[in-house]
């Protein structure tokens, strides 16, 4: 699904769940939705930038005011 220049230009939501598993969602969506109620290894905020054709992180952020997240995560 495509989305808004306006939508990708913030940044996204993620968790990473037991499994691994990395799962991301629109910024003003809840991590717990985005975490579909499973426990947490990390969760917290993720940009993207467009280098050389392809996205790559920008930035990572433990700010995650719902699960917390300590510090060394």
């Amino acid at each position: 699904m495509e989305q808004p220049a306006a939508e990708l230009a913030e940044p996204f939501t993620f968790v990473v769940g037991m499994d691994g598993v990395l799962r991301l969602a629109p910024r003003r969506s809840e991590r717990v939705s985005c975490a579909d109620g499973d426990t947490l290894l990390n969760a917290g905020e993720v940009s993207f930038t467009r280098e050389a054709g392809r996205w790559t992180v920008s930035k990572v952020s433990n700010q995650s005011t719902g699960y917390c997240p300590d510090v060394t995560s």
